[in-house]
């Protein structure tokens, strides 16, 4: 079987926050995915249950990415959580007076 679909080099980087090892083996998966997809056997039973198998797979290397995403916000808020607060919106202490 032979691949009727390309991966291009943006999809297979990781953003920084998502593990490369995961954004490779969604590449991998949808590749094939979309190979069993557009074959003649697509529409056999076991082309049906490969098919099947490939999305379940797909969908969990999907949420595994989005928890690691998600930990990665988390752990950044996190960090920004140390800066001090933002000015107050009427403008009261905005403006430091250093001459005083």
């Amino acid at each position: 079987m032979s691949s009727v679909t390309s991966v291009s080099a943006a999809g297979a980087m990781s953003t920084g926050s998502v593990p490369v090892s995961l954004d490779a083996e969604r590449a991998k998966c949808e590749i094939q995915l979309a190979d069993w997809s557009h074959c003649g056997s697509a529409k056999t039973p076991e082309g049906k249950a490969k098919i099947d198998a490939l999305s379940e797979q797909l969908a969990t290397i999907k949420a595994r990415m989005q928890r690691a995403q998600a930990a990665h916000n988390a752990s950044q808020r996190e960090q920004r959580g140390s800066t001090p607060a933002a000015p107050a919106a009427n403008g009261l202490g905005a403006h430091v007076d250093l001459y005083a």
